[in-house]
């Protein structure tokens, strides 16, 4: 694989890796070139295109790092396991993450985010501790990321808020039936007070809050799915099956092409500059996808399914 990136882009990230490196070593190396893409375009973007640049692209990975900083408390890990999971994004609202990489436990790092944009973690902490459930504090990262996206959408031109809003809608939609789905698996029957869910969903209209009281309460996913508007249905069938990973492939594959259909409109406009992160981003999950495919001695046909982008595309 170095071998094939080498006079490619990836070529000055890559080539510095050891000759045992791992699938989670290039992972960091793609990461670390999109994230350098990233900040120098929206050190550039004007004033109406940053904010929802920024609240898309840098707080959701901030968050997911977040994410596995928590996992990573919550499963006993150590320090150094930790950071070796941590993708190479300098912290962008927080000060530092070793405070949270440090702290005892959950709850210490979830306490070390006060005075952050993180800050309504703290919240839930109660929650948490009386259901022993890490899905609570991640609703609630998504729920944040959904927010802050959301406040940065009506600081953009109104030429493209309705575009955006979609997008967002559809991104976000998604996310919330699969965390719910896996929710309801997790619970096996069992009820949990609805207060404990309430304000950590970012409900849209594609994905109402009756879906969230239906999905909690036992109705079957396939159910849900089919009574779900276009384009939903279409992205989430695999998650019938349990396949939340094609679910995914779906989902970015569709926003690409939403972000490129409203590209085309105004060149060099918010929604084409989004097209463009997106298409990068695509390609490095891509590139992770084959790399820890080759890792694990895979047969191409095993991931290629999983793959974003189509060649040609």
């Amino acid at each position: 694989m170095r071998a094939a990136l080498s006079k490619t882009p990836y070529g000055s990230y890559v080539d510095p890796l050891p000759p045992d490196a791992r699938a989670v070593d290039y992972e960091k190396a793609f990461y670390e070139l999109f994230f350098h893409r990233l900040e120098r375009i929206i050190r550039v973007a004007s004033d109406d295109m940053a904010p929802f640049l920024r609240a898309y692209f840098p707080l959701r990975y901030e968050a997911m790092n977040l994410k596995r900083v928590l996992r990573g408390k919550y499963t006993g890990e150590s320090e150094e396991e930790i950071r070796g999971l941590l993708l190479p994004l300098p912290p962008q609202f927080i000060e530092d993450y070793d405070p949270l990489i440090e702290a005892k436990g959950v709850e210490d790092a979830v306490m070390a985010l006060e005075g952050t944009i993180y800050k309504p973690l703290i919240d839930r902490l109660e929650a948490f501790k009386e259901l022993e459930a890490l899905w609570i504090l991640e609703f609630a990262l998504n729920k944040i990321c959904f927010d802050a996206a959301c406040d940065a959408i009506e600081e953009a031109p109104g030429r493209v808020r309705g575009f955006l809003r979609d997008f967002i809608s559809l991104d976000r939609s998604v996310e919330n039936i699969l965390l719910l789905e896996s929710i309801r698996m997790a619970l096996h029957g069992r009820q949990i007070p609805a207060e404990y869910v309430e304000g950590l969903i970012g409900y849209t209209p594609l994905c109402p809050r009756r879906i969230g009281d239906e999905l909690l309460g036992g109705r079957s996913l396939g159910e849900i799915v089919d009574s779900l508007k276009p384009p939903l249905p279409r992205i989430l069938l695999p998650a019938v099956e349990g396949d939340y990973a094609l679910v995914r492939t779906n989902l970015r594959r569709y926003l690409l092409e939403m972000a490129e259909d409203e590209s085309r409109k105004r060149r060099f406009d918010i929604p084409y500059v989004l097209w463009f992160l997106l298409r990068c981003e695509a390609e490095v999950l891509d590139l992770t996808r084959i790399a820890w495919g080759l890792d694990q001695g895979l047969r191409p046909e095993r991931y290629s399914r999983y793959l974003i982008l189509t060649p040609g595309s």
